[in-house]
């Protein structure tokens, strides 16, 4: 690794050990359920005690898995290469990252994502924009801004300005 590199990574090695229970049958995973043939495409969300967590196709919450190889936080979120330990569904295993992934329409996303930044974040796609500033400032800006609630929509704040 070059000296300059600044990123964190986590180096996870394979072990004959199963990954904690908790994380097996919250992701509806049962022991020595049969495992897809090939190689699965996951995401990356996280990790837990230095181990990454995955999250498989058609699986609800993420599961601990081992590694084949270095994994950063920096990748976390990005599209990786999984296979099973013995065809075994609850023993997942890390391949590596995918760098030109293939159409990923099947990959789960996670079911909460949380963006931090410390002054400023810019979510924009063409000429609509939401920015939210540290003084809790939130801007959207759109050509078309639409709301809508099942229930009551509601509109508070100390001064409501229409037109």
């Amino acid at each position: 690794m070059n000296p300059t590199d600044q990123r964190t990574t986590h180096t996870v090695t394979v072990a004959a050990e199963e990954p904690p229970r908790r994380s097996l049958e919250a992701a509806g995973i049962t022991p020595f359920e049969a495992a897809p043939s090939g190689v699965v495409l996951a995401r990356l969300v996280g990790f837990e005690d230095g181990r990454p967590l995955v999250l498989l196709p058609g699986r609800p919450n993420p599961v601990v898995a081992a590694a084949a190889c270095s994994l950063g936080s920096d990748q976390v979120g990005n599209v990786l290469a999984i296979m099973f330990l013995a065809a075994d569904l609850a023993k997942p295993v890390v391949i590596g990252p995918l760098v030109a992934a293939p159409d990923t329409a099947d990959v789960p996303v996670p079911a909460h994502l949380e963006l931090r930044a410390e002054r400023e974040l810019v979510l924009q796609c063409g000429p609509a924009t939401l920015r939210l500033l540290s003084d809790g400032t939130a801007i959207l800006r759109g050509v078309n801004v639409v709301t809508r609630a099942a229930a009551t929509n509601r509109i508070r704040g100390g001064n409501v300005q229409i037109n």
